[in-house]
Parts: C-alpha cells; sequence; structure tokens
C-alpha cells in the first residue's frame, strides 16, 4: 500500500479507482473468527478510512471511485440476516463508515457495472472462476473488455471475433497480506495496475508487480 501511494503522488493520476474489498468485514464475515479479533471493527474502519484520505491526498486533484466487493457486502448480509431493522440506516452504509463523501470519491454497487471508456471495472466475484486463469472464465462470460480483482492474482486473455472485433481481460493483484489466517501460502500476487486512455475510450494496462526482498517491498512503473 505504500508503494500504492507513492506512485500515486509520483503520477498523479486523473483517476484513482478502489476496486472493492479495500475493508474486510473480518468481523461479519459468516466464517469461524479469531475472539481476540472479534471486536475490532471500529478500528478497521479508521484505519481504511486514514489510508483512503492519504490516497487523496497523493492525488488531491483525481476522480476517485470505491467499487464494492464481495467483503463489503459483508456488512450489508449482516445486517439483512442478523438486525434488518437498522439496514436502511444511511450511517451504516459503506461509504458513510469510510468517510467517502469527506475525499469526494464515489461509491459503485458491487451487482452495477461500471466502465470507463471502453473497459468495464469489476470486482470479480460477479463471476464464477476459481483460481485457474480466471481472466479466460470473465471474458468469456461477460464478452467485452474488463478489468477485475478479487482473485488476488494476475492474469489476463485476449479474445477476437469473426468481425476482427477484440478484448481482453485482465485480472489485477492485492495489495492485502499474502498471510491470511484462513489459508497457507494462497496462490495471490502482490501489486497494482495502471491505465492509460485515449480520448477514443480505448486504453492500455500495465500490470505493477510488487517484489519482496531484503524486508523491503519494490515496484517499477
Amino acid at each position: 500500500w505504500a508503494l500504492v501511494l507513492a506512485v500515486a503522488k509520483d503520477l498523479k493520476p486523473a483517476i484513482l479507482w478502489l476496486n472493492g474489498d479495500i475493508c474486510d468485514f473480518y468481523q461479519v464475515s459468516s466464517f469461524t473468527k479469531d475472539p481476540r479479533n472479534k471486536h475490532n471493527l471500529q478500528a478497521d474502519l479508521d484505519a481504511t478510512a486514514a489510508e483512503i484520505m492519504n490516497l487523496r491526498k497523493a492525488a488531491p486533484n483525481a476522480e476517485m471511485h470505491f467499487k464494492e466487493g464481495n467483503h463489503e457486502q459483508r456488512l450489508t448480509r449482516y445486517l439483512f440476516t442478523r438486525a434488518e431493522e437498522l439496514s436502511g440506516l444511511r450511517s451504516l452504509a459503506v461509504k458513510e463508515l469510510l468517510g467517502l463523501n469527506k475525499v469526494g470519491c464515489t461509491y459503485h454497487k458491487n451487482e452495477s457495472p461500471s466502465k470507463i471508456g471502453r473497459l468495464w471495472h469489476l470486482h470479480g466475484n460477479e463471476v464464477p472462476t476459481g483460481n485457474v486463469h480466471p481472466a479466460q472464465k470473465v471474458l468469456h462470460r461477460v464478452r467485452d473488455n474488463v478489468i477485475f480483482g478479487h482473485r488476488h492474482r494476475f492474469d489476463v486473455d485476449h479474445d477476437r471475433s469473426i468481425s476482427g472485433v477484440t478484448h481482453v481481460a485482465w485480472a489485477i493483484g492485492t495489495t492485502q497480506l499474502l498471510t491470511p489466517e484462513y489459508d497457507f501460502h494462497p496462490m495471490w500476487d502482490h501489486g497494482f495496475a495502471l491505465v492509460e486512455y485515449a480520448q477514443s475510450g480505448f486504453f492500455h494496462i500495465t500490470p505493477v508487480e510488487v517484489f519482496k526482498e531484503g524486508g523491503k517491498t519494490h515496484c517499477v512503473v
């Protein structure tokens, strides 16, 4: 994440896109939880909001977007099943809890596909893929240009129709720690992506791999 902030500060991008699962909502998940962490949701929200604010400071003039991931949906699912009467409170919406309005960030619901130019943005949970060749499976389903995360690894697939129309799907890595308590040595990739757009809406995606060596992390852009 520190590298993301450093790159944003250097490049001053026109658009910042947070593609979901930015806050884990571990405490309201349906999985078995460590009792020591069950009551830390407010601390997690505060830490996440602080880092979103740091991203805004790194690129103060950028258009900022936040795509809801399946982990943010954990809160909605919890409210619907455990506290339905509270589910309509504006103060319990993710965009309010993370202070997105304070940083001028637009919130996009998970089930609403979003598009910049000719590139669709999905979180990635919308299409069941598994961890093997997720880009190929997403491209086969959406049949259009798409970038997504969710699987926490880099992958790409291309397709060309008989009429010559080409499409590409990119799966992008994660800035999450690669040592989750629920999985031993997951096959995840640290990284993020840079997207350059032409006025026509065509684009070029550069995956940015993050390397760890000697206790430090590195990336090249």
